[in-house]
């Protein structure tokens, strides 16, 4: 059973216009938020109750006869009312992506729900790339790229991702959504590839309100493939028989090569390999 009431004034001048009980939304701030969720959203309405315990708001969508896609929605949490007239309340709003959403406001009456709708009036930011780990690839190899960031949204959020290479995109296969600040993308490059350009990612799909795309960056999105090692032989004067494989001297006298090839050319000792001892000289690979 439901009922319906309203109200007039009535003075000397006559009777007013009357005013009738009902839920309309008029404004909600902020309108683009976070996708780690958690913003407080004030929503300025009428018909909100006099408290919030009958009230739930959810960012989503609705289906074609204007009932909310409960499948395709989120609940906001913590909702409260600012004023005992139900004309200002707030909500935390859960994490996610999207270039669109509904506000759905939800009010429950015994057994009727009152359902009204701020059509499009949510946007989650745009997602943004931080830092990629490695930005140094091996040429042709397979990759494994960790990327950091913001606004990536709740780990089943649609994501998705490619390297906008020199020779092509090469799509993340898979693209790995853990969080809403990181991501990890597989890289299987064919033959010619190379893998050199921006990672690029798309929060958000069609059924989101359409997708929203990182920007390029060549300090925090950019990766390359690394130079080709350079081989270098150098004869050292030393009695190979004194420094025979798989013996304490041999250990001793490649770390000690190595440290003084790194100090002479200023090149890392991690990006020096001995690649060989033979008589008469080392082989040195380096890049």
């Amino acid at each position: 059973l439901q009922y319906h009431f309203r109200i007039a004034a009535v003075n000397n001048a006559g009777i007013s216009n009357f005013l009738y009980h009902e839920l309309k939304l008029y404004s909600v701030f902020p309108r683009t938020i976070p996708g780690v969720g958690g913003t407080e959203m004030e929503i300025i309405m009428i018909g909100g109750h006099t408290t919030a315990a009958n009230l739930t708001f959810y960012i989503g969508q609705t289906k074609a006869d204007g009932s909310p896609n409960y499948l395709n929605s989120k609940k906001c949490g913590a909702t409260r009312n600012l004023d005992a007239g139900g004309t200002r309340v707030t909500c935390s709003s859960p994490p996610g992506n999207g270039a669109s959403w509904d506000l759905i406001a939800v009010s429950k009456s015994g057994s009727v729900n009152r359902i009204e709708v701020g059509s499009s009036w949510i946007r989650y930011e745009f997602p943004q790339i931080t830092m990629i780990a490695p930005a140094q690839v091996d040429a042709g190899a397979n990759a494994k790229f960790t990327i950091t960031g913001k606004n990536f949204g709740a780990a089943k959020d649609p994501l998705t991702g490619y390297l906008d290479a020199t020779t092509g995109k090469i799509p993340c296969t898979p693209l790995v959504h853990i969080s809403d600040n990181q991501a990890v993308c597989l890289i299987f490059p064919k033959k010619g590839e190379v893998m050199t350009g921006n990672i690029i990612l798309t929060a958000g799909n069609a059924t989101t309100g359409g997708g929203q795309a990182t920007a390029t960056s060549p300090t925090t999105s950019y990766v390359k493939e690394k130079p080709a090692p350079v081989e270098v032989k150098a004869t050292i004067a030393v009695e190979i028989t004194a420094i025979a494989e798989g013996t304490p001297a041999r250990t001793a006298f490649v770390a000690s090569f190595l440290s003084d090839i790194s100090g002479a050319l200023g090149v890392p000792a991690s990006r020096l390999e001995v690649t060989g001892i033979v008589a008469g000289s080392v082989i040195v690979v380096f890049n």
